[in-house]
This record gives structure tokens, sequence and C-alpha cells, in this order.
């Protein structure tokens, strides 16, 4: 079982966002704001909402912290732990973006020998069509050709990338 977020030193955030996992709210306040919080289950949380909301907003108050806006910080850059070493929005973005970039034209192309060039840049421009509106079903046959559309179908379908 990996270790609880707020006890991974910084250095280790690439790790965790190369995993594919994010951080929580709940482990985002901790290692942004250095508040911790216990992980609740769910039985928990529908049984005792109200005790548990005001520990939370009392943690938050001790701090002269808001949940609104911690959330609204969180949406924004709390999502990936790249905010650790990059406490500035914009570089922080610009991480971000060059991970999915690395992430799209090195690590997938090597995972699925079959995905080359003009295929990567198909990727590219569905994730920005995605990206831009949200909730989004693409018009696959407008944004990709065929033969890139059955390999990507086929990778979806069954989960595996070749």
């Amino acid at each position: 079982m990996p270790q609880p977020l707020f006890n991974t030193p910084p250095k280790n955030s690439k790790r965790i966002v190369s995993l594919g996992s994010g951080l929580s709210l709940r482990e985002f306040i901790a290692l942004k704001h250095r508040i911790h919080f216990p992980a609740l289950d769910m039985a928990s949380i529908l049984g005792d909402h109200e005790k548990h909301s005001f520990e939370i907003t009392r943690k938050l108050d001790a701090r002269k912290l808001k949940i609104l806006p911690v959330f609204e910080q969180y949406l924004r850059y709390g999502y990936f732990p790249y905010f650790l070493e990059h406490p500035d929005e914009e570089t922080y973005l610009g991480t971000l973006e060059q991970g999915l970039h690395t992430t799209i034209e090195s690590d997938l192309p090597s995972i699925h020998t079959g995905l080359a060039g003009a295929s990567i840049q198909k990727l590219k421009r569905l994730l920005a069509a995605i990206a831009r509106s949200a909730p989004f079903t693409p018009d696959m046959k407008r944004l990709i050709e065929e033969p890139f559309k059955k390999t990507l179908l086929e990778c979806l379908k069954t989960g595996q990338a070749s």
C-alpha cells in the first residue's frame, strides 16, 4: 500500500503523476496548507456529515482559510503535485503541459508502436477539442481518419495499448 501523500517528499511528485493518480482535496490541503484530516469512508460521511464538515471548517478557520477558495485552488492547480516544485500558477501549467506532451509524444508511442507522427498530431487535436468543451462527445469521423480511429477504438475496448 502506498504511503500517505502528505508524508511524501516533494521530489516524488513526478513519480506520483507518472502513476496516473492525482491528489485528493484532503491530500492537497495537507501538502499545501499543512492541515491534516483523516480519510473517511462513505458510511462515516453519510452518517456524520455535519460533524465532519464542522471539523473541516474549524481547522480551516483556525488558519484563516475558507473551504471554497481552497477548493478553487485545488481545481486550478491541486490535482497534480507539480505545485510543490512550481508554486506560481504559470510555471505549474507549463510543467503540466510539458508532462502531457512527453506522455503523448514519447510514452504512448513506446507502448503502442503503431502510433506515428501523424497519428500523434491527430490525437493531440482530439485531446485539445475535448479540453475546450466539456462535457464533450467528439465527432470521430471529423477529427480523425478511419485507420487511426480503428486503432484508437481497439485500444479503448481492450484497455491495452498493443
